[in-house]
């Protein structure tokens, strides 16, 4: 085996074991519906439907196949001669794949090189009844993996330990990542030892009886849906490898950020030696040649580490996860180093964009309400940049020219930052609002003043709250995160596109952006987003710390702010925004609570109309500081007036890939905990302190939000938000991408548990959904 390679390695067992919170919750963000491009210009990238908007949010799936296939058709290369080797080279199997052959192909081998046959293989040409085929071939796998590791040790006198495959999913669903999928991999391929979940897959070959298109396609499809559920359950994939058998027919598969390739069709009998590499590659080969990233490492207790410019931090949390494979794939952590509390964004940029985050955040170096770079690392692999473009060396040569072009190259890369803030929405009073969007639309104007930076994708999960000290009393300002989409202003003249599709949120784009996409993009549409946001706000949440309303978007106005193509949207929130009756009818929607701020919103929104005057920020910050000298500093404390149901209604389901549909009651025994890991009953909300009667009506207790949510290390039984970075994802790509989450589950070291169920959204246009 080859130096600096990753050896198989066995995982320590996983004892933790946590309950998913229930999917049928309140729930605003799934709202969000489809993505759009923050305005690119002529010279800018494309703008493309993507899809989810929020990283926690509830896709609406009807189909996980078609929507992962969605994001990949159009960005595939296939019938790729040669790609076997170049993933398996020689250099990285235990022993020079000519002897493995040579050993196999004895007589009373596992190889009849006359008859072309395999020993133990199964008849692959009979269908499968209730999973016998995929057992009889896992074991047929096995087996041979058996007899090259005694080849090995017996002529090389050392021991080769060798993964396990099994069959035991192909009919039942794999335990594990996002819940209640129901997905069944014929083959799993998982390190021996390690607990048999899609936490651990390291890959998976789908099993067909013959080569017509129709298997052939599924067999494509499924392997896309095994490897978005073994990049929604793993934080350190590179790229997913997997296997298409259809009959006696290989192809070999490999699915990253840039989109797919797959190797020409051979068959098992008559090129023993491609099949033979395949077998030893996926049971013997390192982790790095299997699209492990070898920056990640696991200590004894399953905790994740995660290596950035030599040091080493310590993952506690996953707090953000982009839902998608080709395009970004974002991937955000609470980490710490050293007793200090980091924000860790790890995500693929395409290498064709002229300005990058971390640039953009030293241009903003020492500017208040932005977050703070303290590393920024380009990853290499194997002493060389880590990018798309190594998988797809093979496609330089000229016969693949036309394959090749139509790839965008991502360059893998990782930000360190600081702060660890709040969402906006976990506001505790109207007035910390308020002052959360101002403190923002001014870090908007110092951005764009200062250091002649546009934002261009303003978002919900891009308005934050950071929590600071000032005269021995804390207070919350505002934190505009999440510059990937930014660029400098005014945005050069002649700066080439970039190849990958850029997305934004859909209905917190402007106007103008949804009339004409090639526009180059002004500082007004980001204060016409700002006004979207807190729009947004009114209407899908009940009151303050995160109070999200039980609503069906489909009943209120801003049902035509998600639905429908760029045109009916622009058309619907034009007639909303512009229109006096219609404008009435969504302010209807707004709750009781944000009463006292309807007359700014109102007057914002006449900025934003005013045919001939633009807004400005110091016009829009006039009109929020006068509704903020307005609002009281304390507030009467707040009720939900929602009550909680006391029992589960009958059926309740928490995972469901169907359609858009009311979400039930929820319930004392499946409610997710609230922002510091209390259940939400009967809570009364007094400024920053909650206070919470038990379940036997005779104690109450409160606790400060602040002690638990902002901590310099060391482990809390409360959940955290992510701050400086969580990105809108904008860009992450395709039929499943957008705005990032921020509110997550109760902190604890990362380890490989069981995920929630996985959001869903339905696709309607496939060929509108492209990566980026």
């Amino acid at each position: 085996m080859s130096e600096g390679t990753t050896p198989p390695q066995i995982p320590p067992p996983d004892t933790t074991k946590t309950q998913p919170p229930d999917k049928n919750l309140r729930n605003p963000l799934r709202f969000v519906g489809y993505t759009v491009g923050p305005t690119p210009s002529v010279k800018s990238t494309p703008m493309k439907k993507g899809a989810k908007p929020g990283g926690d949010s509830e896709q609406v799936m009807e189909d996980l196949e078609e929507i992962t296939s969605a994001q990949i058709d159009g960005y595939r290369a296939s019938g790729i001669e040669g790609l076997v080797e170049h993933i398996f080279p020689d250099d990285v199997l235990p022993c020079p794949l000519e002897e493995i052959y040579e050993h196999i192909s004895k007589p009373r081998g596992k190889y009849f090189p006359k008859k072309q046959k395999w020993h133990m293989c199964p008849e692959l040409r009979v269908p499968s009844n209730n999973g016998d085929q995929e057992e009889r071939f896992a074991k047929f796998l096995r087996l041979l993996a058996d007899n090259i590791a005694t080849f090995v040790s017996t002529t090389y006198g050392h021991t080769i330990p060798r993964r396990d495959v099994s069959a035991e999913f192909a009919t039942q669903g794999v335990p594990g990542g996002p819940e209640n999928t129901g997905h069944r991999p014929d083959l799993v391929f998982f390190e021996k030892g390690a607990e048999r979940t899609w936490e651990n897959a390291v890959g998976c070959w789908e099993v067909k009886s013959n080569n017509n298109h129709k298997l052939r396609r599924h067999a494509r499809c499924q392997l896309t849906t095994r490897a978005f559920m073994i990049y929604e359950s793993q934080d350190d994939r590179r790229f997913v490898p997997g296997v298409s058998i259809l009959g006696y027919d290989v192809i070999f598969h490999i699915i990253d950020r840039a989109g797919e390739v797959a190797s020409a069709t051979f068959n098992m009998r008559s090129d023993p030696r491609q099949f033979l590499r395949l077998v030893v590659g996926f049971m013997f080969c390192g982790r790095d040649n299997l699209g492990f990233d070898p920056m990640f490492t696991r200590l004894p207790d399953g905790t994740s580490c995660v290596t950035i410019q030599g040091k080493v931090y310590t993952l506690h949390q996953n707090v953000h996860r982009g839902h998608t494979l080709r395009g970004r794939g974002t991937a955000c952590w609470r980490a710490t180093c050293e007793g200090v509390t980091y924000a860790i964004k790890d995500y693929w940029t395409d290498r064709t964009r002229a300005s990058v985050e971390a640039d953009l955040l030293e241009k903003a170096k020492g500017m208040q309400g932005v977050p703070k770079l303290v590393e920024h690392d380009i990853i290499t692999f194997q002493g060389k940049e880590d990018t798309t473009g190594l998988v797809r060396k093979i496609l330089d040569n000229p016969r693949y020219r036309e394959q090749w072009e139509m790839f965008d190259i991502r360059v893998h890369r990782r930000l360190v930052m600081t702060p660890f803030a709040l969402p906006i929405y976990y506001f505790r009073t109207k007035k910390e609002l308020i002052k959360g969007f101002m403190d923002c639309i001014q870090a908007h104007k110092d951005l764009l003043e200062k250091a002649k930076i546009l934002h261009r994708d303003i978002s919900i999960k891009n308005i934050m709250l950071e929590e600071y000290t000032e005269g021995g009393r804390t207070f919350r300002r505002g934190l505009l995160i999440d510059l990937d989409y930014a660029t400098d202003y005014p945005e050069p003249k002649h700066r080439q596109p970039a190849k990958a599709a850029r997305t934004g949120t859909t209905p917190f784009m402007a106007i103008d952006l949804l009339e004409d996409a090639t526009l180059p993009h002004k500082p007004e549409w980001d204060l016409e987003s700002f006004l979207y946001v807190l729009i947004w706000i009114c209407v899908f949440y009940i009151g303050p710390c995160d109070r999200a309303k039980r609503i069906d978007i489909k009943e209120t106005e801003l049902k035509t702010w998600v639905e429908g193509d760029f045109t009916s949207i622009w058309k619907a929130k034009m007639s909303c925004m512009r229109l006096d009756p219609i404008w009435k009818l969504l302010v209807k929607d707004f709750n009781p609570y944000f009463n006292e701020i309807k007359p700014c919103i109102d007057e914002w929104r006449g900025l934003c109309n005013n045919p001939g005057l633009a807004p400005t920020h110091d016009r829009v910050l006039a009109v929020l500081q006068n509704a903020y000298d307005k609002l009281p500093d304390d507030e009467e404390p707040f009720i939900d007036p929602e009550p909680v149901a006391a029992n589960p209604p009958a059926g309740t389901s928490t995972g469901s890939l169907g359609a858009l549909r009311a979400t039930p009651k929820r319930t004392r025994d499946t409610e997710t905990r609230d922002f510091f890991g209390v259940n939400r009953r009967e809570d009364v909300v007094h400024g920053g302190k909650r206070a919470r009667k038990d379940k036997s009506g005779n104690a109450y207790y409160s606790e400060q939000l602040s002690e638990q949510l902002f901590q310099s290390g060391g482990e809390s039984s409360y959940p955290a938000s992510l701050g400086s970075f969580v990105p809108t994802d904008a860009e992450e790509g395709s039929a499943s991408s957008s705005s990032a989450s921020a509110s997550v589950e109760p902190v604890q070291p990362l380890r490989r548990t069981r995920r929630k169920s996985m959001p869903s959204l339905k696709v309607r246009d496939s060929k509108e959904s492209g990566g980026s």
